[in-house]
């Protein structure tokens, strides 16, 4: 996990997955905290573009690599 931008915003990170480097460009959201009347909400992940050496492979990748990439994402992002 290298080369990354602020939160809340649009930020490209570059993450393995089988041992192949994917530059990711997603937007991260913090969620809300839950409370006595507000049931508050989850951390959020959207992955808007996934590239490998500059060639664009979102839509040629499976959802269990997607779905690894968003977990990769998220423990970055909020449980660092």
């Amino acid at each position: 996990m290298k080369n990354y931008i602020s939160k809340n915003r649009v930020q490209t990170g570059t993450f393995e997955v089988y041992d192949v480097e994917l530059e990711v460009e997603y937007y991260a959201e913090e969620g809300e905290p839950q409370t006595y009347d507000y049931p508050g909400s989850p951390n959020t992940i959207d992955i808007y573009q996934v590239k490998h050496f500059d060639v664009d492979v979102t839509d040629i990748l499976g959802e269990h690599i997607l779905a690894d990439l968003e977990q990769q994402i998220l423990e970055y992002e909020f449980e660092s």
